[in-house]
């Protein structure tokens, strides 16, 4: 009986403390709770804070206080009125500490909450409060809370939640459908598990955190988390020494991820990258200032892995970066998707670099490395101040490399095989390019310095700039020179013009000496112009004691390429230029002019001197030949003719020669010569007519001789005639000069009996009668034109064909008479 009625006492007294807490809960104004609450925040924060919706308390099945549309002000800088937006807020209440006047609160509940995070570009945050009264906003606020309400909360839950993450004008948002806090308050901690989607991609939460009652004193908080997302992990442990301050905080976290693009998909980025991530730090504040220090991460990527040691000093805006970077790469392809620039995988890099923030902008700095390339060296250093968008470049690089030719996969432009190659030079990028200034190069026997632009994002790559040279040796890139010993002067090796076609280029030279064939010209400045696979080459300059001027133009567009070249030159010794050609002093003086004005098609040079058409014009004043270097280099048989036109012995050791003349048409790779190969020496005067065959480099010219006997040529003094036949590196005479000293009928008979049926009688009387060959080779017309219309027409004009120099009927009649009267003012014999 006794326990019946202590069982009934207590269910009588639990019915009426019930009832006494449902009369008191009843009377609790559910307005005053919401004045309260807002003016304590809105004193705290120095925000407004609005409670738009309802306020009510629930007493059943649990005494809950709901507010609706409760609204958290902005900061004054921000353009969105609102940081925080929350639709219904549940806070589940105790019943029996509300007879104390106090507050306690088990369950948050958040739906559709909506939290702005937001940084704009002076570095301000809108989460930094200032209290009305001047002290802190979040002391001030919590100080007033502590008095009031009392946390002791085993679940907090957030449905369809979001939070947007503001920094300038880019905005990125967490979805939070779901994260809850769940647990047993006498372990003192809570379990959190949540999921949500960042940047396309799903996440998970799991974990424990401190009990909010701890938060909310102040005191040490445990942290232990892990974030997941497809392949992506992130954790966490460690504790906030003074959380209501944000600061003490102690946390290693640790960064694994098995592909790269995954991770940069979070940080906003697109790129496809595979490799995995692996990275550990320590996660701490300064001032309440989140710091990550002793970051070491690596990642790898296809064929090599980049390491990344150092420190982040405010994490929240990140800004103070400062890591050491080391990569090792077999291939670049990996590295180039990282960058966004297409690299070459044929190569090894070993490079180390310091990466900083500073405005906004991520910094590479201290740069030292090597890359290796099949058959060639590039040492890299310098700086690029805005690693992002590779902007701000400024690097040093120096090559070296055998031959041109092993760039070419590189730079996808095929170029020739010219080496030993050793450059420098300060890499920076321009607006649409990249600047080489203070280039400094070595390629073969040539040297330069200079700057030049880099287009190579043009539907053909394209270089521009302005070098200067002491030295400029172009016989590296010409054609290859037939062999020592060839049957043939012109060489049929193909030439390599396939590398005119890759690219366009506008490129000026300045050389103090300028070298072709080991000819030398100073003071020579020369236009290198490509487009469309057409080069125009233009030198200038001083040659020989003379000045000449030139302009080569190659079309590499067809397969048989186009070549034209025209050549001015004024007082020019060609004995200076064939001392320097034969690396011996064969012929001292041959002052000259020269007109040359050739063009044609062909894969190589045999098959270019095949098609040639043009004119060629020498005219040479006194000059020594010394007999014996000219045997050395080019045999007896030359040295045979000499001195056969000489009328000289071949014991005499040099032979003086009053002028020469050069003269003659070439079509289709038929030299013409009609009187127009001349020469006069000290005893004799000789004159040439017949072919030369560039096409198979024969030779067929027959020599007329006229001796010297007093101061006038007559019939009585011809001496004879030879012929030479054989092709141009090996010719003969046919003639036998043995029988010079004949009169003239005897040797025009040795012309019949010899079949020499190339040159006429009628020719011989004509030479015999010349005051000059020399003259005579100048003043003949070709074709009845004068010497200039036949040479003012080019035979490297845009045509292909050579223009004929066939005048009018009168026009070659008073030519012709012209040539048989005696010079005005000039003695015969007097030679060019």
């Amino acid at each position: 009986m006794r326990a019946g009625r202590a069982i009934a006492s207590g269910i009588v007294l639990a019915t009426l403390v019930a009832a006494a807490g449902a009369v008191a809960v009843s009377r609790v104004d559910p307005g005053a709770v919401r004045d309260f609450l807002t003016d304590a925040a809105r004193q705290a924060t120095g925000r407004e804070v609005v409670v738009r919706g309802a306020t009510e308390l629930n007493l059943f099945p649990s005494p809950t206080l709901v507010a609706e549309n409760v609204i958290i002000g902005n900061a004054p800088w921000s353009v969105s009125p609102d940081m925080a937006r929350v639709k219904r807020l549940e806070a589940r209440v105790r019943i029996l500490p509300l007879f104390l006047g106090q507050l306690h609160v088990s369950r948050f509940r958040l739906r559709e909450p909506h939290l702005l995070l937001e940084t704009d570009h002076k570095g301000r945050r809108n989460w930094n409060f200032e209290a009305a009264d001047g002290d802190s906003g979040e002391r001030a606020f919590l100080s007033q809370m502590q008095s009031r309400i009392r946390m002791v909360v085993s679940e907090v839950q957030i449905v369809d939640g979001t939070v947007s993450l503001r920094r300038g004008k880019r905005t990125r948002t967490i979805r939070i459908p779901d994260l809850s806090a769940y647990g047993d308050l006498a372990r003192g901690s809570l379990a959190v598990a949540g999921r949500g989607a960042f940047a396309g991609r799903d996440w998970k939460l799991s974990g424990n955190v401190g009990e909010l009652s701890t938060l909310l004193g102040n005191e040490p908080y445990h942290l232990d988390f892990v974030l997941s997302t497809r392949g992506t992990r992130l954790s966490g442990e460690g504790a906030i020494e003074r959380p209501l301050d944000g600061t003490g905080l102690a946390m290693n976290v640790k960064l694994s991820a098995r592909r790269a693009s995954d991770l940069l998909a979070l940080a906003g980025s697109d790129l496809e990258l595979p490799g995995s991530v692996h990275g550990s730090a320590v996660l701490g504040d300064v001032d309440g200032i989140p710091r990550l220090d002793s970051i070491k991460a690596e990642v790898h990527i296809e064929g090599g892995h980049v390491t990344a040691t150092g420190s982040v000093e405010n994490l929240a805006s990140l800004r103070g970066l400062d890591l050491r970077v080391n990569v090792e790469a077999k291939t670049l392809a990996g590295l180039g998707r990282v960058v966004g620039v297409e690299l070459p995988k044929a190569a090894r890099l070993v490079a180390t670099a310091k990466v900083r923030d500073s405005k906004d902008r991520l910094r590479m700095e201290e740069l030292s490395g090597q890359l290796r390339l099949r058959g060639a060296t590039v040492a890299l250093s310098g700086r690029i101040k805005d690693l992002v968008a590779v902007g701000g470049v400024d690097l040093g690089l120096a090559l070296e490399t055998p031959s041109l030719a092993h760039l070419s996969r590189y730079l996808g432009v095929q170029l020739p095989p010219v080496g030993p190659v050793k450059a420098s030079a300060r890499l920076s990028r321009t607006r649409h390019g990249y600047k080489l200034a203070k280039l400094d190069a070595r390629i073969a026997r040539s040297e330069a310095s200079g700057e030049l632009f880099l287009y190579p994002h043009r539907k053909r790559p394209r270089v521009v700039g302005s070098l200067k040279s002491k030295r400029f040796d172009l016989d590296p890139f010409l054609p290859a020179q037939a062999q020592t010993g060839s049957t043939r002067i012109f060489t049929s090796t193909p030439f390599s013009v396939e590398w005119l076609r890759s690219f366009d280029g506008d490129v000026s030279v300045h050389a103090t000496t300028l070298q072709v064939r080991g000819v030398q010209v100073s003071q020579a400045r020369v236009g290198m112009s490509l487009k469309d696979g057409q080069l125009l080459f233009t030198p200038t300059g001083k040659l020989a004691g003379g000045s000449f001027k030139a302009k080569l133009s190659l079309d590499a567009r067809n397969v048989r390429p186009r070549l034209a070249v025209r050549i001015r030159g004024k007082g020019i010794a060609l004995g200076k230029v064939a001392s320097q050609y034969y690396k011996t002093e064969v012929v001292e003086g041959a002052r000259s002019d020269v007109n040359i004005d050739v063009a044609g098609r062909g894969q190589s040079m045999s098959e270019l001197m095949a098609g040639l058409s043009g004119g060629i014009y020498v005219a040479a004043g006194k000059a020594t030949v010394n007999n014996q270097r000219l045997e050395n280099l080019s045999g007896d048989v030359v040295t045979t003719i000499l001195s056969t036109v000489a009328m000289q012995s071949a014991d005499e050791k040099t032979t003086h020669v009053r002028c020469g003349v050069v003269r003659v048409l070439v079509r289709d790779g038929i030299v013409d010569v009609d009187r127009t190969i001349a020469m006069e020496t000290s005893r004799a005067a000789m004159s040439t007519s017949g072919t030369i065959s560039l096409r198979d480099e024969g030779l067929d010219l027959g020599v007329s001789l006229v001796g010297r006997n007093g101061p006038s040529l007559g019939a009585g003094t011809f001496s004879g005639l030879v012929r030479v036949r054989g092709t141009m590196a090996e010719p003969k005479i046919v003639a036998n000069p043995a029988g010079i000293a004949g009169a003239a009928a005897t040797v025009a008979g040795a012309v019949v009996t010899s079949g020499l049926s190339l040159i006429a009688q009628g020719l011989i009387s004509q030479i015999s009668a010349d005051r000059s060959t020399c003259r005579t080779a100048l003043e003949i017309a070709h074709d009845g034109d004068s010497h200039d219309a036949a040479f003012s027409h080019a035979g490297s004009r845009d045509s292909e064909d050579f223009d004929s120099a066939t005048g009018p009927r009168e026009r070659r009649r008073r030519a012709a008479q012209e040539r048989s009267q005696p010079a005005p003012g000039k003695r015969p014999g007097d030679g060019n």
